[in-house]
């Protein structure tokens, strides 16, 4: 394969590299599979796991994450109605931590770190990387109400914290 280059505003999706060089200011989004003959150099370019079209049951969008260099900007597309499970994000993943922003295509849900968890919309986004392998696990949280009932009742100001979610009268 002959060298790629994708500029600032330009997108690719879906490549394999047998060899060569992909310089990228650009977008790289969709599957990337790379030998050990090619490189991936990113020069504040994005590196987005597009997730939108995938389920737990797929394999990993990037085989070789150690074979991108340079100042990634990584990124997760989810939607809004996401599956809860575990998402095959990349392999090769050498770093002990990513910082990776989260979102759907209507904005960002936060930024977090590999070990980390991120709660938006009722769900927990957790960036893990177990032996190299980088993977989202995504799972559904649902909010517990709590109902204090008093039988004799005067003026009571109740605060309470139960592990985040904040419930105040």
């Amino acid at each position: 394969m002959p060298n790629i280059q994708v500029s600032s505003g330009g997108t690719i999706r879906d490549v394999t590299m047998n060899s060569g060089k992909m310089t990228l200011s650009g977008r790289l989004t969709g599957t990337l599979t790379v030998t050990a003959d090619s490189q991936v150099n990113v020069l504040d370019g994005e590196v987005n796991f597009d997730l939108t079209d995938r389920t737990g049951n797929d394999t990993y969008l990037i085989n070789d994450l150690s074979r991108i260099t340079g100042t990634p900007v990584f990124t997760i597309t989810v939607t809004a109605d996401q599956a809860s499970g575990e998402y095959k994000l990349a392999q090769g993943a050498s770093l002990p931590d990513y910082t990776i922003t989260i979102g759907d295509k209507n904005g960002s849900y936060g930024t977090f770190t590999t070990g980390s968890a991120l709660l938006y919309n009722e769900k927990q986004y957790r960036l893990v990387n177990e032996d190299g392998m980088l993977q989202l696990r995504i799972l559904r949280c649902f909010r517990k109400y709590l109902l204090i009932s008093a039988l004799q009742s005067t003026n009571y100001l109740l605060s309470l914290t139960i592990h985040g979610w904040s419930v105040s009268n």
